[in-house]
């Protein structure tokens, strides 16, 4: 009797061992939530660089509309009319999912670009300085599974 029952359990044994069906099924479930995470991430990370995209369209739209801009007040209505389609607008310091928007003039003198000076100055050779616009947009993006992070662009324009 002994000696049957190992024998029976040897043979159930052997042929579960053997037994591949399933197999396919236990292979998909250990390997769907990697698949599913890195679907959805890769979805996530093209909606940030589509985001990154648009926000440095709207700085080009709104540099080449706002050529004609007389002062930061005109620049930044002129960027936020150029956003709005896009984004929400930020009230004061940008929140979650909203696009801040920032127009600040700076001056340079031709022969030393990297420096701002004061745009009452006279440069070498008395020329007046360079003024120029700094149009910049930050904007928290909110992820699904990346962590959130800050897209953010600028674009030097110069003044008419």
């Amino acid at each position: 009797m002994y000696n049957r029952c190992l024998t029976w359990l040897r043979t159930q044994t052997r042929n579960l061992v053997q037994d591949r069906r399933g197999v396919s099924a236990v292979e998909f479930s250990l390997l769907a939530p990697f698949l599913v995470m890195g679907a959805i991430s890769t979805v996530d990370a093209g909606m940030a660089v589509y985001d990154k995209m648009m926000i440095t369209q709207v700085l080009r739209s709104g540099a080449h509309s706002a050529i004609s801009a007389e002062s930061e007040a005109q620049m930044l209505a002129i960027l936020e009319a150029t956003a709005q389609d896009n984004f929400t607008l930020a009230q004061g310091t940008p929140s979650q999912g909203e696009l801040g928007l920032s127009v600040n003039s700076y001056c340079v003198c031709p022969e030393a670009t990297g420096t701002a000076v004061a745009c009452t100055t006279t440069c070498s050779g008395g020329v007046s300085p360079n003024e120029f616009y700094e149009l910049s947009a930050v904007m928290e993006f909110d992820s699904v599974l990346l962590p959130n992070f800050t897209l953010d662009s600028s674009l030097d324009v110069i003044a008419p």
